[in-house]
């Protein structure tokens, strides 16, 4: 009995897997899946968290785009200068902020005031670049929306500028006093939980919110300040912003918004209040932070910071500083509640000053433009100092790069 024998395979086909490589292929291939699940769920979870309320996308508005402007005015203050330039009355129309010696009070204070409006009418084109960069969508928001769908939308952003900026005022109250307390060391220390004891009848804020061109010192003139007198008047040369605290009124460019106390403000609004407290007040401003290194650092927190979330690429902004600038002011002043003015200080007008300080220079000679940089730079080494943008995305590509030059000379030599 002949026995029946097995087909052979062709010669160019693989032999029969094993039941071990099939298991192994089984189990690669559940692996693979369950990492594809693990990913869709990650995009779900990450697709829910980048959606946030309206209200919350509101909350970087007061910090880097504009403190006093709602978004509907800026809006509105944005397609006005647009026409403007359209119809190319917008240079015509600029006055100087020089001195004109025979006008009176009243026409310097109304020519202040127009002056005042256009600056903030051509700032909005610059706000709304920044609004479409911390909203998605917001261009495309204003250009198909309805009106009463827009101005809904509008409201809610704004109640959420308004939680934002009254929560970092709330948080500097005591962080502030805290400060000031421990590197002034007051006669009287400022209560942490309260604002009566601040402003100008407290004889360091008083220091500290006077402007540089006057002596605090001389008991005469603080007298004339607190009393509001004719000529003693708060403005925004504050000494609370200049580095030591010390202003030269013959040059208010000098050392202006390099304040160590402006600087830790910064801070506890933009990246963390435990950031700002390891920033040592020193008696130089001017010096090269050296922040105090703890224990508490070396845990860092895996929530981004204001200045992450506001995609602010590791880069100070001059509306940013003009922002920190007023909270520092208010945290020193004795005002109860948010608003324009406090015992003559104009805060409104402090912020315009500020921001006109650096994008005004844009239009200035050369040496104006160069101070507004430096000090651009000088912040930024002080809020950034290890964290700039070029040297996160170049380092890796300049090793990239070395490395394959180097190869690339290595295969050219051994081929020749």
């Amino acid at each position: 009995m002949s026995s029946r024998s097995t087909p052979s395979l062709p010669a160019s086909s693989p032999p029969p897997p094993s039941s071990d490589t099939a298991d192994a292929a089984d189990a690669r291939y559940k692996r693979l899946y369950e990492g594809k699940l693990r990913e869709d769920e990650e995009r779900a979870g990450k697709r829910s968290r980048k959606n946030p309320t309206t209200q919350n996308l509101g909350r970087g508005i007061n910090r880097v785009v504009d403190l006093f402007q709602d978004v509907e005015d800026i809006v509105r203050l944005a397609d006005e200068h647009a026409s403007r330039v359209d119809e190319g009355i917008v240079s015509s129309d600029e006055e100087s902020a020089d001195e004109d010696e025979e006008e009176t009070e009243e026409e310097r204070a109304a020519r202040m005031e127009r002056l005042q409006e256009r600056r903030v009418r051509k700032r909005a084109p610059e706000s709304i670049k920044i609004l479409s960069r911390i909203i998605p969508k917001f261009q495309d928001k204003l250009d198909n929306a309805e009106s009463e769908e827009l101005s809904k939308w509008f409201k809610e952003l704004q109640i959420g500028a308004g939680r934002a900026r009254s929560d970092d005022t709330h948080r500097l109250m005591s962080c502030v006093a805290d400060w000031v307390n421990s590197s002034l060391t007051p006669a009287q220390l400022i209560r942490l939980s309260d604002r009566d004891n601040r402003g100008l009848q407290h004889d360091v804020c008083g220091m500290l919110l006077s402007p540089v061109d006057l002596d605090w010192d001389d008991a005469t003139t603080r007298t004339n300040i607190r009393n509001f007198a004719e000529g003693y008047e708060l403005s925004a040369t504050a000494r609370a912003l200049y580095a030591n605290y010390k202003g030269d009124p013959t040059n208010l460019e000098k050392d202006f918004l390099k304040s160590g106390l402006l600087v830790k403000t910064y801070k506890c609004i933009f990246t963390s209040p435990s950031s700002a407290n390891s920033f040592e007040l020193s008696q130089d401003d001017n010096a090269s932070p050296a922040p105090q290194q703890n224990s508490n650092q070396k845990k860092r927190s895996s929530r981004k910071h204001v200045a992450a979330l506001l995609h602010m690429d590791h880069a100070v902004s001059s509306r940013s500083i003009a922002y920190a600038a007023i909270q520092l002011l208010f945290a020193l002043s004795s005002a109860h509640n948010w608003s324009i003015s406090h015992q003559g200080l104009n805060f409104a007008q402090t912020y315009s000053y500020i921001v006109h300080f650096f994008e005004g220079a844009r239009e200035g000679d050369l040496e104006t433009k160069k101070t507004a940089d430096d000090l651009l730079k000088w912040w930024n080494n002080q809020i950034f100092p290890d964290r700039r943008a070029t040297a996160v995305t170049s380092g890796a590509s300049r090793s990239f790069d070395a490395l394959a030059k180097q190869r690339a000379a290595r295969r050219r030599k051994n081929q020749s």
